[in-house]
């Protein structure tokens, strides 16, 4: 299980570029309801 959240974060970190920030931040916004704010 440690190796599998290892894997996810190293995923996540490699995701996490400066254009890939903007469309998931899209993916999120779209997904969460536009009544809830955090």
């Amino acid at each position: 299980m440690e190796l599998l959240n290892f894997i996810m974060a190293k995923l996540i970190s490699l995701l996490l570029r400066k254009d890939d920030i903007e469309k998931l931040s899209k993916l999120v916004l779209n997904r969460v309801p536009h009544n809830s704010r955090l």
